[in-house]
């Protein structure tokens, strides 16, 4: 079994700006979220954690593991997609860019401004997934890492969504919880979550 959490609150996220691969802390809104999901996640099996080496994810891996002491592999195939030049800046000023990425589809090669393509997105998740089945049959995994790169790992366990899109972007809440069992040809959708932690 595979949970996949997506890390606690930070003040980029509150201020609405293109966070990526910027190294961000969380709030204290975001520890009390992570404490949220620890306190859930008490009575799960969990054979070891995998995580981005993003602190914001590390600090809520790190918050989460303070019930379980499993083994923590940090791995940067789960760190956000890199938004380039956009790192830092409003999310909101960027909408009617022409040349703003179609975040979900595969196709995407060659991006402006240093914006990471969503096909590297998926070959960097994917290889890790695969590699974890492979390496950890039978274990339960709990992956702590962010928005985009959950969206890559529903591809993986759910396949192509009606439209051919490989990954489906979902807004994610802070240390919401989503569980996988085994890889699925279903069309991309979600699963519902486990834990909110604005619930």
């Amino acid at each position: 079994m595979f949970y996949v959490a997506r890390h606690g609150q930070t003040d980029w996220n509150i201020s609405g700006l293109y966070q990526g691969d910027t190294d961000t802390l969380l709030n204290a809104e975001g520890l009390r979220q992570a404490e949220g999901l620890r306190d859930f996640l008490a009575g799960f099996p969990i054979d070891r954690i995998v995580c981005s080496t993003l602190r914001r994810a590390k600090i809520t891996a790190e918050t989460v593991n303070e019930r379980h002491h499993a083994p923590v592999l940090y791995t940067e195939k789960l760190i956000e997609r890199g938004f380039g030049r956009w790192e830092g800046s409003l999310i909101a000023a960027h909408r009617d860019d022409p040349n703003r990425p179609r975040f979900p589809y595969l196709s995407e090669t060659d991006l402006p401004y240093g914006i990471e393509p969503a096909r590297a997105i998926c070959d960097r998740v994917f290889s890790l997934l695969s590699g974890l089945e492979e390496k950890y049959p039978g274990q339960n995994i709990l992956i702590v890492t962010h928005g985009g790169t959950i969206g890559a790992i529903n591809a993986y366990f759910r396949g192509f969504g009606e439209d051919g899109r490989r990954m489906m972007h979902r807004a994610t809440g802070n240390c919401q919880l989503l569980a996988y069992e085994k890889r699925e040809e279903a069309g991309g959708s979600f699963p519902d979550p486990l834990f909110s932690a604005d619930r």
